[in-house]
């Protein structure tokens, strides 16, 4: 570690394809108090939501959008799911 930070890489240490962060997962209690805060407060774009209703939970995803692309999609729906898989962004897991 320490020499692949003082130097600068070989073949051997980089890493092949294209590595990518693609999303964060945030543990919230109230949706209904949260989403609110990541979508008007912070300027983020609620994009999808997965449900899970037989362990009583669901998923919400959250993202900012390069800039001047629109997002007219309904979380829960297929398309925001399809959109959701191809993302090439980050996103954060609520």
């Amino acid at each position: 570690l320490i020499r692949a930070m003082s130097s600068t890489p070989t073949t051997n240490d980089v890493i092949s394809g294209r590595p990518t962060w693609h999303q964060s997962m945030i543990r919230i209690a109230d949706p209904s108090k949260t989403l609110p805060f990541y979508t008007d407060v912070l300027g983020m774009t609620y994009i999808d939501r997965l449900e899970f209703p037989q362990w009583n939970f669901s998923i919400y995803f959250v993202t900012t959008l390069p800039e001047g692309e629109k997002y007219a999609l309904t979380p829960g729906t297929k398309a925001a799911h399809d959109y959701l898989w191809n993302y090439d962004g980050v996103t954060i897991e609520l």
